[in-house]
């Protein structure tokens, strides 16, 4: 099965539609018994993720932002828990949150123009999946 990321305006940001739609696959990869093997790539050329949308966020309130982060966290466990194989292709941006998914795949495949970054760890926090 091929998972594309196609949220071509944000550059893949991570806004709550996305992550719900995210939610929604995750459901539906762990009631596929015929799942063989897992590919998660973007049809976005030049990123894979960009990272949350802090313009979206910008207008949360913190309960808001907890559920958010918390839901990405939930996401990145999903993906780590996924009983076969799970492959990630990247070409070009992995940031913050797209990065932790990628991170949270068996098997990650860069092109050679690929960036990868957690920007929390320039404010000394920790990223927000937790991966």
């Amino acid at each position: 099965m091929v998972l594309s990321l196609n949220h071509g305006k944000g550059v893949n940001a991570l806004c709550q539609a996305l992550v719900a739609q995210l939610s929604q696959c995750l459901s539906d990869i762990y009631a596929d018994n015929s799942l063989r093997v897992l590919i998660m790539r973007s049809t976005v050329s030049g990123v894979f993720c960009a990272g949350a949308d802090l313009k979206e966020r910008a207008f949360m309130a913190d309960p808001e932002i907890e559920a958010f982060v918390a839901k990405l966290k939930s996401i990145a466990d999903g993906i780590a828990d996924i009983p076969v194989p799970t492959i990630v292709a990247m070409d070009g941006a992995a940031i913050g949150g797209g990065l932790e998914f990628a991170l949270a795949a068996d098997i990650r495949v860069v092109s050679d123009n690929v960036k990868l970054g957690l920007s929390e760890t320039k404010l000394a926090i920790i990223p927000g999946a937790g991966i």
